[in-house]
């Protein structure tokens, strides 16, 4: 599991490559070699095959123009490198589905506690080896804290929901010492995310009184303390204005203005797999090109739902909708779950601990299509889809059984 999220990175700063694909594909190898051979316990039923090789299908014609009118060749390098790691996490799903709840449990702590080793180990001395010396804010073996950032964030919101109460803290405080040390937005963000998941999904009183409470926290913080250089930090990238100069407020509401010019230019059919960026400069990517002297994160969108929506047109707005649905299922998923200690219930919870967690990325800061916790996003909708789908099946059968119980 580490291996997934930390090959990547080390293979992308110390081969100096321009993606994250390289490394995924390195790192999704022992998937393969495991999960080749239990194929047999996999089953899928005729409409979702065809639903897959319709979608291939339409993403290859499209490549395949881009290809021939442009003469771009990246989607369609892009597009079997997608499916190998699609069906990597289809691997990874089966094989945690055997998986105990001991285990489970053992090997998210034992990953989101080696993260945040990681993370101090970048405060007390910063490792600058080979093409990490060119990386003034790497966190050793992610490029940058923010890369850093998003994988501790969703380990520690997906360990973290099996924990008893006295660990979560002991997580959420290394979190927020982080945050503040770095210092780092999304970190901070994801203390409030796990908070949500670890406490708060069921209670939406305390939930509204806790955002009350940090609402007026940051208002005293920000009109009181702002000479900190944490807190004047925090505050530049949280004024969402038009006149802000901070790249990374301004690569977020780029990513926004890009979706939206994309969308309206393509008359709704989207720029095409990994086109985003290719379109005309916005109003944000001027002010950015004249701050730093180039293009910031136009071809990743920013976060993940402006590339989607930039490449797929409307067909990626429902897909952006259809994940605030999932958000939805997976707060009410983790409602009615009890405090069993089964696989099933521990693996869902995990699951929709990630698919929550997973927001961050989605809606604020991204890195495109080969990005781990994507990888594990889509390994975690899998897995609850089977569950989902076994509890289907389960509960008509105990139906049954009981009626012919109760006949005399």
């Amino acid at each position: 599991m580490l291996c997934i999220f930390l090959i990547p990175q080390f293979v992308f700063v110390f081969l100096q490559q321009s993606s994250l694909a390289p490394g995924m594909m390195v790192a999704i190898v022992p998937i393969y070699i495991y999960g080749l051979r239990h194929m047999k316990m996999l089953s899928f039923s005729s409409g979702k095959i065809l639903l897959f090789s319709i979608g291939v299908f339409i993403l290859l014609a499209q490549s395949g123009y881009i290809a021939a009118m442009a003469d771009n060749y990246k989607p369609l390098f892009t597009l079997p490198a997608l499916i190998i790691i699609f069906l990597g996490a289809i691997l990874l799903s089966n094989r945690l589905l055997t998986v105990s709840p001991a285990t489970l449990a053992s090997v998210f702590r034992a990953v989101t506690y080696t993260l945040l080793f990681l993370g101090w180990l970048s405060v007390i001395h910063r490792i600058d080896i080979g093409s990490y010396a060119a990386k003034p804010k790497a966190v050793f073996p992610f490029s940058e804290e923010s890369h850093y950032a998003l994988t501790v964030g969703l380990f520690v919101c997906a360990s973290g929901i099996l924990m008893k109460n006295r660990e979560r803290l002991v997580l959420l405080g290394n979190l927020l010492l982080q945050a503040l040390i770095f210092p780092s937005l999304t970190l901070l963000v994801f203390c409030m995310m796990a908070i949500f998941v670890f406490w708060m999904a069921r209670r939406v009183t305390l939930m509204l009184t806790v955002l009350v409470i940090v609402v007026v926290a940051v208002y005293i913080m920000l009109t009181y303390f702002s000479d900190l250089p944490a807190i004047a930090y925090f505050g530049s990238r949280l004024a969402i204005s038009d006149d802000t100069d901070n790249l990374t407020t301004l690569v977020f509401l780029q990513g926004l203005d890009d979706a939206k010019n994309a969308l309206l230019e393509s008359h709704g059919v989207g720029l095409g797999l990994q086109m985003a960026g290719t379109n005309g400069v916005g109003q944000y990517g001027y002010v950015i090109q004249s701050l730093a002297g180039s293009d910031f994160n136009r071809n990743d969108g920013g976060f993940l739902a402006s590339k989607i929506v930039s490449e797929f047109g409307a067909v990626g707005l429902l897909l952006s909708a259809g994940y605030l649905w999932i958000l939805k299922k997976a707060v009410n998923t983790i409602n009615r779950i009890r405090d069993n200690t089964d696989t099933e219930s521990t693996l869902l919870k995990i699951a929709m601990a990630v698919v929550i967690g997973y927001a961050v990325e989605f809606f604020l800061r991204g890195y495109g299509y080969f990005s781990p916790g994507l990888f594990l996003f889509v390994t975690m909708m899998m897995v609850s889809s089977t569950l989902h789908r076994r509890q289907a099946t389960a509960l008509p059968s105990l139906t049954s059984s009981s009626s012919l119980r109760l006949q005399p």
